[in-house]
């Protein structure tokens, strides 16, 4: 983008498209190797690339940072007029856990088991971990030695710069 002021104070803003070739890089975002980056005449399409894979994750798709700094999904129908990075976007997988059932039945003493899943959201899971750590976890109390040398060197500090006061204002 180019701007500029006219001789009657009018602005004018004029976007400068690039002629020649670009090149346009993919960048996986830590999933699977990315594809080779393309290069065309400026105006022309880019092919769309095979969707990469990542573990634990759904691809959405291929994201450029447009010019108002805003994540956009590219759209392959459209020309290409100056060298970018698209960016794939990943949607993680909610993460199921399985728990058994038992139902008692009052004709027979057996019991039947069922399997059902239930999904479990990711700060759950995190929140369970963390706790299951900071249980382990011991704190030393009674320790105060520290905070006693601290009193003491603030205290020797605060007199030596009362002292060296005194002897400037004489």
């Amino acid at each position: 983008m180019l701007t500029y002021e006219t001789p009657d104070g009018e602005k004018v803003t004029v976007e400068v498209l690039l002629t020649g070739t670009v090149e346009v890089s993919f960048d996986t975002n830590r999933g699977s190797k990315p594809p080779e980056m393309q290069s065309t005449e400026s105006g022309k399409k880019i092919s769309k690339p095979e969707d990469p894979v990542k573990d634990g994750y759904t691809f959405e798709g291929w994201f450029y940072t447009d010019k108002d700094g805003n994540e956009t999904e590219w759209n392959f129908d459209d020309p290409v007029y100056e060298n970018m990075t698209l960016k794939a976007r990943w949607k993680e997988v909610p993460k199921t856990e399985t728990t058994e059932q038992s139902m008692p039945t009052t004709e027979t003493k057996t019991k039947s088991a069922s399997t059902t899943e239930k999904s479990v959201p990711d700060w759950e899971y995190s929140r369970r971990k963390i706790s299951e750590q900071t249980v382990s976890r011991t704190v030393k109390t009674g320790d105060e030695t520290n905070i006693v040398y601290c009193l003491i060197a603030l205290g020797a500090s605060l007199s030596c710069i009362i002292l060296a006061k005194k002897k400037l204002f004489r």
